[in-house]
């Protein structure tokens, strides 16, 4: 089982403009780690009740680059309605 961190972006009405700038900063540290396949982001809007929010999951080796302040640890993520944000695209092949 891999392990993954997890950043809440808050109301998914209100995170799109935090998703893009993540989006970007995401992918630079991608490129600046020579795209290994370890560092993958995906994300997925998740609702409880009438709200609606966005998380994002990233690999432990995107989250040494990323530094995000406000992961999580967690050891396994639910893949279902995953999208894919930045680094490795593993939608095609998970295995979880």
């Amino acid at each position: 089982m891999q392990q993954w961190f997890s950043v809440s972006l808050g109301d998914a009405l209100l995170a799109q403009a935090k998703l893009s700038m993540l989006e970007q900063h995401l992918s630079d540290c991608y490129e600046q780690a020579k795209k290994p396949s370890t560092m993958s982001a995906l994300y997925r809007h998740e609702s409880t009740g009438v709200h609606c929010y966005v998380s994002v999951f990233l690999t432990v080796p995107f989250q040494q680059w990323a530094k995000l302040d406000n992961a999580v640890a967690c050891d396994k993520i639910n893949t279902d309605n995953m999208s894919y944000l930045a680094g490795y695209n593993v939608l095609p092949n998970m295995d979880f």
